[in-house]
């Protein structure tokens, strides 16, 4: 179980898919934690729950998930890529971004973490944590977000 940021509504099930799978929980240590942080951020990592960050490569089957560290929504956001595929929780969305006004919201570096996905080479299909997916092209000419933090 890979999670992009802690928040409760992607976090909700983990523990019971843990517990019935014995599947390995990995977050970014900002977002993990009672009360770690500025955060607030409720999640507790399970037993035999792993950290991961900027540059972490995470095996599954013959799939290969690179993080990207990408805080803004919460102070340890990350965005998984794999392959052509973009996971990006509540950083990018289809024609919008994460809110930053919640705890631990921060727009400068929302617009930061913008500004690295937008310019990673290449095309990429986006999948975010709610909503319909895109692609890191339309986002790249049609986000409003994604524009002001690109200069454009």
């Amino acid at each position: 179980v890979m999670l992009t940021h802690g928040h409760y509504d992607h976090v909700g099930a983990v523990l019971p898919i843990q517990e019935e799978t014995g599947a390995a929980v990995y977050i970014h240590r900002l977002d993990a934690n009672p009360g770690s942080g500025e955060s607030g951020m409720k999640f507790p990592l399970p037993e035999g729950g792993r950290y991961y960050d900027e540059g972490d490569s995470v095996q599954v089957g013959g799939l290969s998930f690179r993080v990207m560290h990408t805080p803004g929504h919460t102070p340890g956001g990350v965005t998984l890529l794999c392959g052509d595929a973009m996971f990006c929780g509540d950083t990018l969305f289809r024609g919008s971004a994460g809110r930053t006004d919640l705890p631990g919201g921060d727009m400068e570096a929302e617009l930061r973490s913008l500004v690295r996905l937008c310019s990673l080479p290449g095309e990429y299909d986006v999948y975010p944590g709610h909503m319909d997916s895109s692609t890191l092209e339309r986002e790249r000419n049609y986000n409003y977000y994604c524009r002001e933090a690109m200069g454009k």
